[in-house]
């Protein structure tokens, strides 16, 4: 079995930001047409108060996966997280995670098996709640340029990175972040295929 979370805050008030893309993968991945029935247009997903978390489950191949929005906010993702993992006895190979990436630019998707949370508090959260780091992220590039947005001052055209991840997305921006959005869904049903995911820069 496979669990596949993306990250990102609950409410209207987060809907489109770039800090909720794992949110928009996880709900391009309901709509794959690889892993539904007939008539279904996606996969439903449920509230699971236990969890903290929305839940879809599928089947894929003869795998089980299991889809998770967690509801516990960016930065405590773990706690939602570690119960599931922790329920269903999953090794940590099997725990895919979707999250943004402000050092990658819009466009980019880079899958790790291992690696630093690398900053982002939602992923540190997991790390400290399950006590390793050895699960794969699949990290989507949020940035509009090659480079991480200055985040000691405010000034002219500079933001804070704590406000950039939660800005949204420009008109302009739209075609690629779609793009990325069903790409990334597209990397993760293949993975599925196979069972694994490979280590990659996209």
């Amino acid at each position: 079995m496979k669990l596949i979370i993306g990250l990102g805050n609950p409410g209207k008030k987060y809907d489109g930001t770039r800090h909720n893309i794992g949110f928009a993968v996880i709900d391009e991945i309901r709509k794959s047409t690889e892993i539904l029935g007939a008539g279904e247009k996606e996969l439903p997903m449920k509230t699971d108060k236990e969890f903290k978390a929305e839940m879809a489950e599928g089947r894929l191949d003869g795998e089980k996966f299991i889809l998770v929005k967690p509801q516990t906010f960016m930065n405590l993702s773990g706690q939602s997280v570690a119960k599931i993992a922790y329920f269903y006895n999953l090794d940590l190979k099997d725990i895919w995670v979707i999250c943004d990436d402000v050092d990658l630019p819009l466009g980019r998707i880079r899958v790790r098996h291992e690696s630093s949370s690398g900053g982002h508090k939602g992923l540190q959260s997991i790390i400290e709640a399950l006590g390793r780091d050895d699960f794969t992220r699949i990290r989507v590039g949020i940035s509009h340029t090659e480079t991480l947005p200055p985040t000691a001052v405010k000034r002219a055209n500079v933001i804070d990175t704590d406000e950039y991840v939660l800005s949204k997305f420009t008109p302009h921006e739209k075609k690629l972040k779609e793009k990325v959005i069903s790409n990334a869904a597209d990397i993760v049903v293949e993975g599925l295929k196979k069972g694994n995911l490979i280590a990659h820069t996209y």
